[in-house]
């Protein structure tokens, strides 16, 4: 196995891997492709973005992965796994205790109990949002500290108010573990042993269930009486110990083995961190990672009270008591400590043969567990029934490591954590909850064995909706591979003396299922004065939407000044210095032009006396607005509401001004006042790009025009030899004409 090493050291390798990537953005390109079939023995697979997969390269192990890449951040996020699982099975275990300590009703202690639950799914998202901002190993550190607090506080409350309080602060410390863990982890190691690499880390579940009862059951022989407060202190302090060495891992670069290097210090640049919502958009996109989501809600929706209905299936056909069925629990283990290495190892080798063989392996292996479980609990004897038990969760467990693997793959770097925290959210808030009343009121009308049974149904059908990913997870990879292959040709070109103020590359956009731009690059060079031509229809006002933010494309980049601004909202952009005129009326009716302008400085609101200055300035370049500044927006003419949405893009000094439709509706002489505000602006240094259906007006003002037909850029250079394309030019005569400012030059 071809590992991508440290560019300083290895450059050969480094731009092996890239000539990867763009063969698999040659290869993977088409969103629509036909289900993978296994490469024949003459036909290379698909490449992977870090991982080579030429012909004769051998298997990087486990051991040899530690021993070249650290044992230090699998072996310390394993530990703070172990011991946030310890506590689980500590309060399971200890129930009765706290039941009787704080006299607590059983409904009333599961509710409690379900707090930390809640909280770690209520906090992951903002932990994983706030992990894409901040060094990762830290936050992984601080949350273990937070968690360590509050699982020892549990062992020495003395009511139930002080109970619920410990098992929050306990599920927010454990909220980190699947966002950041497994971003972290990705991040560490390369793609070649990845899911190995999650295996080893969710090895951790088994292991506290395997472990963990002897371990509190021990403490709590051993120290009868209070005792029991014991089996949250031991582990909390195993957890501190954990937490302490977290504060000593260094944080990997993100991306790092997918962008070809293996070094530490990755380039950083000062730009705003890319909002959740806009994560979640561009994650819902990735059509792969929405078929694993939808899989994993219906997933969710067997799994979530599987455990319950199988602990009541246990007491009422076996006659286990609770140290029966914690022993069962126990054994159950098993399966997982052998499912998980069989499925971290078969994962690697699938992916690396074929990346859409792994959800071949998770849609095989769901609807096998779902037959176990349901051969399992008609078996005569308790044995017997744990025996295929076992057999049920070895299938399971296959899958976890596969997930991680897909997921990590398929993701943008920078938005990892974001993808691996929504597992709880898909998985728990779309189908847990559902799931558990639903398979309840079966058990509850019926029997336990029969719920349990037709659990099968929807882990076959979540298996099949995630095998669907496997018709697009080359098209995923090539995009991943592109958008890597494209930053670093912009790094490349930010080293360049002329440098272009906003660059658009391979930009696609959808409504829903509806393509409206089609691969869309573009160049603009700071100073110009773009025209953006082309009939109606044709995409101008949706790539215009896309470069300011108000709409992200489904794929491609887009950056300004050398910073990729893709998915960062209007806001954050405005604050770049990207603004925007729409086309139409872009003034608030109900407001005066005073508070229109006020409204549009919001950017500015924490300096009043600039917010001031800057107005004054837009009246004295629009005297006609100074005159009409108490006047009501929605009174004013057509020419004047224009004038006011201009004032307002000017208020922030954008350096890139983005206008739609300047001339839309409006006398050829109001037009001519306001072209000459344009050129003004601009000769203050001012790039613009205008969307113009008039190519009297758009040749008047513009440098370079671009001409777009069905979401394709059909020309771009000077102006003024648009006119030589006599069929380009005609299409946008044709709908200038009916314009007011529009006719032919």
């Amino acid at each position: 196995m071809t590992l991508l090493d440290d560019e300083s050291t290895s450059p050969a390798r480094d731009e092996d891997g890239f000539a990867s990537f763009a063969a698999a953005v040659e290869q993977g390109s088409s969103r629509t492709a036909p289900v993978p079939r296994p490469a024949a023995a003459d036909e290379a697979p698909a490449p992977v973005p870090g991982l080579s997969a030429q012909a004769g390269d051998g298997e990087v192990t486990l051991r040899e992965t530690l021993s070249r890449w650290g044992t230090a951040p699998l072996a310390v996020l394993f530990a703070l796994n172990v011991v946030d699982e310890l506590d689980r099975i500590a309060l399971t275990v200890l129930a009765p205790n706290l039941r009787d300590a704080f006299g607590l009703s059983t409904s009333a202690l599961v509710g409690i109990a379900n707090l930390g639950s809640v909280m770690t799914l209520v906090a992951a998202m903002p932990v994983a949002v706030l992990a894409e901002r901040r060094n990762r190993a830290r936050i992984a550190a601080v949350t273990g500290v937070v968690w360590s607090v509050f699982a020892a506080l549990t062992g020495v409350v003395t009511n139930a108010a002080q109970l619920a309080l410990a098992r929050v602060g306990a599920g927010i410390g454990k909220a980190s573990v699947e966002p950041v863990h497994s971003s972290l982890l990705a991040d560490a190691y390369p793609v070649a042993a990845r899911g190995r690499v999650f295996a080893a880390h969710q090895l951790a579940n088994p292991v506290a269930v395997v472990l963990g009862p002897l371990l509190v059951g021990g403490i709590v022989l051993a120290l009868p009486g209070d005792g029991w407060r014991a089996g949250f202190l031991v582990p909390a302090a195993l957890s501190l110990l954990a937490a302490v060495a977290a504060f000593r891992l260094r944080e990997p670069a993100r991306g790092r083995f997918e962008r070809g290097h293996a070094d530490d210090a990755a380039p950083t640049v000062d730009v705003p961190a890319v909002t959740l919502a806009a994560s979640m958009r561009r994650l819902l996109q990735i059509q792969t990672l929405r078929s694993m989501y939808f899989g994993l809600g219906i997933l969710g929706f067997a799994l979530f009270g599987a455990g319950s209905i199988l602990s009541l299936f246990l007491e009422q056909h076996h006659g286990l008591g609770e140290g029966g069925r914690a022993l069962v629990f126990a054994v159950l283990g098993v399966g997982g400590l052998v499912g998980m290495p069989i499925g971290g190892t078969v994962g690697d080798r699938l992916f690396r043969h074929d990346p859409s063989w792994p959800l071949f392996l998770i849609g095989a292996a769901l609807p096998v567990y779902g037959v176990a479980q349901a051969v399992a609990v008609y078996l005569p004897g308790v044995w017997l029934t744990v025996a295929a038990l076992v057999v049920a969760q070895a299938f399971v467990t296959t899958t976890t490591p596969a997930f991680r693997l897909l997921f990590a793959s398929v993701t943008p770097p920078a938005m990892r954590s974001v993808a691996f925290g929504s597992i709880g959210i898909f998985m728990v808030v779309f189908g847990g909850f559902g799931g558990g009343i639903v398979f309840g009121a079966i058990a509850d009308a019926t029997s336990e064995q029969l719920s349990l049974a037709l659990l099968g149904v929807p882990t076959s059908i979540a298996g099949l909706v995630i095998i669907g990913g496997a018709r697009t997870i080359r098209a995923d990879l090539a995009a991943v591979a592109a958008d890597l292959r494209e930053e670093r040709l912009a790094a490349e070109r930010r080293r360049q003396p002329q440098r272009n103020l906003l660059e658009i590359r391979n930009l696609d956009f959808h409504y829903g299922p509806v393509q409206i731009l089609f691969d869309v690059e573009l160049d603009v060079p700071e100073g110009e004065i773009f025209a953006l031509l082309g009939t109606n229809g044709a995409g101008k006002s949706t790539l215009l939407r896309a470069v300011t933010g108000l709409t992200p494309p489904t794929r491609g980049s887009i950056r300004f000044d050398g910073i990729d601004t893709t998915y960062l909202g209007a806001e954050q952009l405005l604050e770049l210095g990207i603004a925007q005129m729409p086309g139409g009326k872009a003034t608030f009716p109900g407001l005066t032009v005073h508070e229109n302008l006020r409204v549009g400085a919001h950017t500015l609101r924490h300096d009043p006396a600039r917010v001031e200055r800057r107005i004054d300035e837009v009246f004295d370049r629009f005297p006609r607005l100074r005159e009409r500044r108490d006047q009501l927006a929605g009174t004013l003419s057509g020419g004047e509401q224009q004038m006011l949405a201009l004032g307002k893009a000017f208020l922030t000094e954008p350096r890139l001004l983005c206008i739609d439709e300047l001339s839309l509706g409006l006398q050829p002489s109001i037009v001519a006042d306001i072209l000459d505000i344009v050129r003004e602006v601009h000769a203050r240094g001012t790039t613009i790009i205008i969307v113009e259906q008039s190519l009297n007006v758009a040749l008047s003002l513009a440098t370079t025009a671009v001409f777009m037909e069905k979401g394709q850029v059909r020309f771009t250079g000077p102006a003024r030899e648009l006119l030589e394309r006599p069929d380009l030019a005609r299409s946008v005569f044709l709908d200038g004409a009916q314009l007011g400012g529009g006719g032919a030059p």
